[in-house]
């Protein structure tokens, strides 16, 4: 199953101001957070409808508004977070990030530490394994020349 991160696009879609309704924005941000809310709840043709009440002053505004709306409907069977949320799975990108740290910064940024691909690559295998108390799938690590 592939999942994409909840509220990525809506979130970029108000902090690069590609959707601004005027200055102070006050609309849009109400705008973007029920319609997360709709895209949380499985309210997908809400949500695709409100798309509507955007404004299209300039070209770059209705340019934009047609490329997120094509991203949510190309897109849309790997946004179902309300069966997600059923499923017990996880919605937000907390965890990968959390388990990213767990591995690889823990033992990569290391003071004095420096790495060829090959080396991060092996070292990221062996802490995995680590990690998981598993070491049955590591491969055999051959040296290089």
């Amino acid at each position: 199953m592939r999942m994409l991160r909840q509220h990525g696009r809506l979130a970029s879609l108000s902090a690069e101001d590609k959707l601004k309704w005027d200055e102070e924005d006050d609309k849009g941000k109400s705008w973007a957070k029920k319609q997360k809310k709709r895209l949380k709840t499985g309210k997908w043709d809400d949500f695709i409808k409100n798309f509507d009440i955007l404004p299209e002053k300039t070209e770059k505004q209705r340019e934009n508004k047609r490329k997120a709306i094509n991203y949510f409907e190309n897109n849309k069977s790997r946004m179902k977070y309300h069966e997600y949320r059923k499923r017990g799975f996880y919605i937000g990108s907390g965890m990968a990030e959390s388990g990213c740290k767990q591995v690889v910064v823990r033992r990569m940024r290391i003071t004095g530490a420096r790495w060829c691909d090959y080396g991060a690559e092996t070292m990221i295998q062996i802490r995995c394994a680590y990690l998981n108390g598993d070491f049955s799938e590591l491969p055999l690590l051959q040296a290089t020349a």
